[in-house]
């Protein structure tokens, strides 16, 4: 369980620092952000007036299709170019992101790779942090844990408080140095880091190196989540989470904590969609909307998150709510079983079909066996 845990948390804060420019001084010595992220008029009126910080949230709007705006790749990608062309480091990270993913262009992780590698030598603080990205997930560099924290601690040591947040969950969860771990997040958050506050949070919460008070827990996830941007995403789901079952002396409530799960799923903070869909499933705070459900879920599957593509598919499987789509069902159940949540494999099984082998062109999904209600988390 801690593992997947550690996935979802370096995969937001990674995320976070990508989109975050407000961790990075600008010009002017200030560090708060000129815009947010989806507000495409402001943004685009600050970058026309050559604030570099304001393009690179504006690129992101379009990268990622925050709020609303139309997703464009294409569109982001010249955004970054024009502003690593004229020297903007952040930009530079920007765009190696994209060529990463492969967004509004081919992907190209040796690319990526060499725009990081450039910019760290250049003792751009970013730069190394993206680097250290590679290395801790065991991308295209390969996994290093050892290498991932030579790259973290410059680039902390430079300044960014996302590399030192990189470095805290390495220690928590990687390398286990709790003490190391409470010191990096505690600076972090006194520099106003969201990202940190919520990892101190899940500490404070957890009783991890501390001792437990979920109540103070509470306090750095309001905090967090009110930053409003993507680093609060994540603060907002736990926050969610903690109102859903009425903890840390929070009284249960069902329908703040469905505000605060849509909130973080517009951010896209996809394990937020998951609750937020369960809460449209069953009617937890939300009225009850199953065709809703599945939009969340599918939309989250898009996304690589296992879960939700096993209760989209559970649900368009045996047609509880909704139009029934065995066929799509089946599908999804096997990227949920894929991606190792085992609730997809044990429908597929359920349903008579082997997680193991892959479906034969034109093959018809079996009849379900059984009915019931869909199984979901509580």
């Amino acid at each position: 369980m801690r593992s997947k845990i550690w996935v979802s948390v370096v995969a937001v804060g990674a995320l976070a620092a990508l989109l975050t420019p407000a961790s990075q001084s600008r010009a002017d010595g200030t560090t708060e952000p000129p815009c947010k992220l989806g507000d495409e008029a402001g943004c685009k009126a600050k970058c026309d007036a050559k604030d570099q910080a304001a393009c690179v949230i504006l690129g992101n709007t379009y990268a990622y299709g925050y709020k609303g705006v139309k997703k464009d790749g294409a569109k982001a990608m010249s955004i970054f170019k024009a502003s690593c062309d004229g020297g903007y480091m952040n930009a530079c990270v920007a765009m190696g992101r994209l060529y990463h993913y492969g967004i509004g262009t081919a992907k190209d992780e040796a690319k990526a790779i060499a725009i990081f590698a450039d910019g760290c030598k250049k003792k751009h603080a970013q730069s190394c942090t993206a680097l250290g990205n590679l290395y801790e997930w065991g991308m295209t560099a390969g996994r290093d844990l050892n290498r991932a924290i030579e790259y973290y601690k410059q680039a902390c040591d430079d300044g960014d408080v996302n590399a030192c947040v990189h470095l805290g969950a390495i220690y928590e969860h990687g390398i286990p140095d709790y003490a190391n771990a409470i010191r990096l997040y505690t600076d972090g958050c006194n520099k106003k880091s969201a990202l940190a506050c919520s990892h101190l949070g899940t500490m404070y919460e957890r009783g991890i190196g501390v001792a437990k008070d979920e109540q103070k827990a509470v306090g750095f996830y309001k905090s967090a989540c009110d930053d409003g941007g993507m680093q609060g995403a994540f603060a907002c789901a736990l926050l969610g989470r903690v109102y859903e079952h009425g903890r840390g002396n929070v009284a249960k409530d069902e329908k703040l904590a469905a505000t605060l799960f849509k909130q973080a799923c517009d951010l896209k903070y996809v394990s937020a969609c998951v609750d937020y869909g369960l809460a449209l499933q069953l009617g937890r705070g939300v009225p009850k909307d199953v065709k809703a459900a599945v939009d969340v879920f599918t939309e989250a599957c898009g996304h690589h998150n296992a879960p939700a593509c096993g209760h989209a598919g559970e649900i368009l499987y045996k047609g509880d709510g909704v139009a029934k789509d065995q066929a799509k069902g089946i599908e999804l159940l096997r990227k949920g079983c894929a991606g190792h949540y085992q609730d997809a494999c044990t429908e597929l099984r359920k349903a008579g079909v082997d997680p193991q082998t892959p479906p034969k062109p034109g093959t018809p999904p079996p009849p379900p066996k059984g009915g019931g209600q869909p199984k979901v988390s509580p």
